[in-house]
């Protein structure tokens, strides 16, 4: 890692997940830098019952140096140092509209093609639920009214802590849709368990 950039920022926790290998726990926890717009991925492996070597709240941000690993589309990182205590996060500095999203993803494809998920967070989209298509199809929409898909099940809990309102959403992008993380919601910032 001597010759990964690195950068230090105040670093926003928009979500994490965690999955189950045979005997290994592998957890992916995303960032964002608050200044520089950053994504990270802090990518940590446990054996089977231990505890992960470094913590992180979703939905807290903290100063700190992270080292990026060399790549055409640097997004791993690892933590160097960590300085002051954690703050509860109010509000995402993300995209503010699907168009600037998708210009990014292309963007990160174009780099790195075997990108599965990307990171994200967007800035005033309102989650739905479109009835004209059969079954329904959840969906947020940006200002602009450009929607995107959301995937892995229902959206219940999104759309009751939004209320019908434009909220802050952290999300991974799989290609096909976005599978929520995170929102910020009159000022809080809750932590979306999968498919809610």
């Amino acid at each position: 890692l001597e010759r990964g950039e690195r950068v230090d920022d105040r670093w926003i926790v928009l979500g994490q997940r965690t999955e189950v290998e045979g005997r290994l726990t592998v957890r992916h926890t995303w960032l964002l830098g608050e200044d520089t717009r950053r994504y990270a991925l802090v990518l940590q492996f446990a054996a089977s019952g231990s505890p992960f070597a470094e913590g992180f709240v979703s939905g807290t941000a903290w100063k700190s140096e992270l080292a990026f690993y060399p790549g055409a589309f640097p997004l791993r990182a690892i933590v160097r140092s960590r300085a002051g205590g954690e703050t509860r996060v109010k509000r995402l500095p993300g995209h503010e509209t699907i168009e600037a999203f998708l210009d990014h993803a292309s963007q990160a494809t174009a780099l790195q093609p075997w990108l599965e998920r990307l990171p994200t967070a967007l800035s005033g989209v309102v989650p739905l639920l479109d009835g004209r298509l059969e079954g329904g199809r959840w969906l947020v929409r940006d200002r602009a009214g450009e929607a995107l898909p959301l995937a892995g099940g229902e959206h219940w809990t999104l759309l009751a802590l939004s209320g019908g309102q434009p909220v802050n959403l952290a999300a991974e992008w799989d290609g096909e849709g976005l599978i929520p993380l995170g929102v910020v919601a009159g000022g809080t910032y809750r932590v979306l368990p999968e498919g809610s």
